[in-house]
C-alpha cells in the first residue's frame, strides 16, 4: 500500500487514521456525532496537471456507506496542480459516520477522481475500523411510552428527539419517524 503510483504524477505515501473521535470522550460530545479522522500522505512525482478530487467513504462489507467526505486536496485550499515536483503534501479529511451507523467492521475506502469530469483515478481500502454501539442515537424501544397493546404513532414520546412533527414511514431497513420545518 504504501509508496503507490496512482498515476497522474502522483504517489500514494500511507494514511493514518484518526480513531479518537468515534465514541465520545470528556473531549468529544457525542452530540458532536462520531467521526474519522484521515490524513493522507502525498507525493507528487513531477507537477500535476490534473485536478484530483479525494472521497473518503466508511463502507459496511456489503459497500453501503456509512460515512463520506469528498473535497480537493487540504481542504480544497491546495489543488494537485499547485503541487511542485518532490513535494510531499499532508491531506486531511474529518468522516463523519452517519446517525444510525450499527456496530461492526468496517472498510476505510479513498477514491480519487478528477475534479472535472468525475474519472476515477484509483481506489483503494486504506484500513479498516470498528464502531460500537450508537449512543447518540435514541433507539425505538426508548422513545415508546409503555402502554400495553398501543403500537400507534400516538405510543411514542415527542420529546424524545424533540421532534415537531410525528410520522411512521417506512423505507426498507430504514424508517421515517419526525421531521422538522
Amino acid at each position: 500500500l504504501l509508496g503507490q503510483d496512482l498515476g497522474e504524477g502522483l504517489s500514494f505515501l500511507g494514511p493514518d487514521l484518526d480513531l479518537a473521535r468515534l465514541t465520545p470522550t470528556a473531549s468529544w460530545h457525542e452530540e458532536n456525532g462520531s467521526l474519522l479522522r484521515v490524513t493522507l500522505h502525498w507525493f507528487a512525482q513531477w507537477k500535476m496537471t490534473s485536478d484530483v478530487s479525494i472521497s473518503i467513504k466508511i463502507l459496511r462489507q456489503d459497500g453501503r456507506s456509512v460515512g463520506q467526505s469528498d473535497h480537493r486536496p487540504v481542504l480544497g485550499a491546495y489543488p494537485t496542480t499547485a503541487w511542485r515536483a518532490g513535494e510531499v503534501v499532508l491531506d486531511t479529511y474529518d468522516v463523519p459516520v452517519f446517525v444510525g451507523a450499527t456496530q461492526g467492521n468496517y472498510a476505510v475506502n479513498m477514491t480519487v477522481y478528477d475534479t472535472q469530469s468525475g474519472r476515477v483515478i484509483a481506489t483503494r481500502d486504506i484500513g479498516r475500523i470498528a464502531l460500537g454501539p450508537d449512543q447518540a442515537t435514541p433507539q425505538r424501544d426508548a422513545w415508546k411510552v409503555t402502554h400495553p397493546g398501543d403500537a400507534n404513532l400516538a405510543a411514542y414520546r415527542p420529546d424524545a428527539w424533540n421532534l415537531d412533527h410525528l410520522t411512521e414511514a417506512g423505507f426498507g431497513s430504514f424508517a421515517l419517524s419526525g421531521f422538522e420545518l
